[in-house]
């Protein structure tokens, strides 16, 4: 399963993206309520000790950060999403505990998930924006958004500052000391 496809699964799910600054770019880190997802994506099947390697490693980001480690779960996909990741690294104990991700009905395996909104159908269910006046300018700042890396980590004060800028031709004040 493509990793896009995993982390708008996420959205979906109501898991909201934080601490990028402390797991972009290797990891995507999201959290709903007390429940964190890490999500990586790998090369190939031949991964157990990379992802062992990271499972400890998030770890101790996540211990470092103040995050509860026993409500954390690395999602393991592969890269290409062609070839299936073995399940057998999931009974790996070292770290924290991990998912194999291959298709949308892996999902279904996870007790902590609202598997609810699932469909009969082979689309992977995405986020429906909700109803309001699609502007032109409304378009362009989510466009922003997504250039800026805005779907895989928070943006930080500065960079929604720069985008502002940017589209509305104004300077934006720094008030931070």
């Amino acid at each position: 399963m493509e990793f896009n496809q995993i982390k708008e699964w996420l959205r979906k799910s109501k898991f909201i993206v934080i601490h990028s600054d402390d797991f972009y770019p290797e990891y995507f880190f999201c959290k709903r309520e007390q429940i964190n997802v890490i999500v990586k994506e790998y090369e190939n099947d031949g991964i157990s000790s990379e992802v062992r390697n990271d499972a400890v490693n998030i770890r101790n980001i996540l211990n470092k950060i103040g995050e509860n480690i026993w409500n954390s779960y690395l999602f393991v996909c592969n890269k290409n999403g062609e070839i299936d990741i073995s399940y057998s690294i999931e009974k790996d104990s070292i770290g924290i505990r991990k998912y194999v991700i291959n298709s949308k009905e892996d999902f279904r395996r996870i007790p902590f998930l609202d598997n609810n909104h699932f469909s009969d159908s082979n689309d992977l269910p995405f986020i429906n924006l909700p109803e309001i006046d699609e502007s032109l300018t409304f378009k362009k700042v989510v466009d922003s958004i997504i250039s800026n890396d805005g779907l895989q980590r928070e943006l930080n004060n500065s960079e929604v500052k720069n985008i502002l800028a940017e589209l509305y031709g104004m300077d934006v004040v720094n008030n931070e000391n």
